[in-house]
């Protein structure tokens, strides 16, 4: 769908409402393309990206914006978001591991595995 909107013919677009975010999108599964998410973001579009089995439950985790993230350049901005691993506000228990040592990770942003 992200896709869709992102490529769709100029002449077939509508502008979206205007306010302080735009319109906010949730997708999730694997990460948009950053291609596409900054489209999306050119278009007026907030896409927040998250994760979770939605057959069984539906999002667990999610990537919580940070208004510092405003400032980099729109490519840099579409990376950060396509990622996720802050604990969705409905699930208590979820943590991020290393996949070797079972370790938990940091949610912090600056881990390896949330680059």
């Amino acid at each position: 769908m992200l896709n869709m909107l992102a490529n769709a013919p100029a002449s077939e677009r509508k502008k979206p409402p205007t306010g302080p975010r735009g319109v906010r999108i949730s997708t999730g599964g694997a990460p948009p393309p950053p291609q596409v998410l900054a489209k999306m973001e050119e278009l007026g579009f907030d896409v927040a990206h998250g994760y979770g089995l939605t057959e069984t439950y539906g999002p667990a985790t999610i990537c919580a914006w940070k208004p510092e993230w405003d400032a980099p350049p729109l490519a840099e901005r579409a990376r950060i978001k396509a990622r996720q691993g802050v604990p969705h506000v409905m699930l208590q228990d979820v943590a991020s591991k290393d996949p070797v040592t079972m370790e938990t990770m940091p949610c912090d942003g600056r881990a390896a595995w949330a680059r």
